[in-house]
């Protein structure tokens, strides 16, 4: 049994650690993704500069991400929108880029892309 103090004390490491980890969401840091096997989609290089904003109409036609209702790509994995396309943050399936809006989707999607494109 923790005890009084046993308890007061895992609430704060649970309210401390996780809570803010769960309340930010995707976290837009540089993370490495781990590698993908052959079945999976694969990273694509892409000779363009990042687009962002309403210059984002200008991207190449082969990008597969859907459109919000502002006309911005947006993620596959978390649907939110997509600043940059950066050529890190993407992967080719089926003949399609896709770009993600952070570093954590992008393995989701490459584990299994047949669930996030439809």
């Amino acid at each position: 049994m923790l005890g009084r103090y046993g308890v007061a004390l895992t609430t704060a490491l649970v309210a401390g650690l996780l809570l803010p980890a769960l309340l930010t969401g995707c976290q837009k840091t540089s993370q490495q993704a781990p590698a993908s096997s052959p079945q999976t989609a694969t990273p694509v290089a892409n000779t363009q500069a990042p687009v962002t904003g309403a210059a984002a109409t200008k991207a190449p036609a082969n990008i597969g991400n859907a459109k919000n209702e502002k006309g911005e790509y947006i993620c596959p994995v978390l649907k939110e929108p997509v600043t940059k396309l950066d050529p890190a943050l993407s992967s080719e399936y089926k003949g399609k880029v896709y770009y993600f809006c952070c570093a954590m989707c992008k393995p989701k999607f490459d584990a299994d892309p047949t669930k996030y494109v439809r």
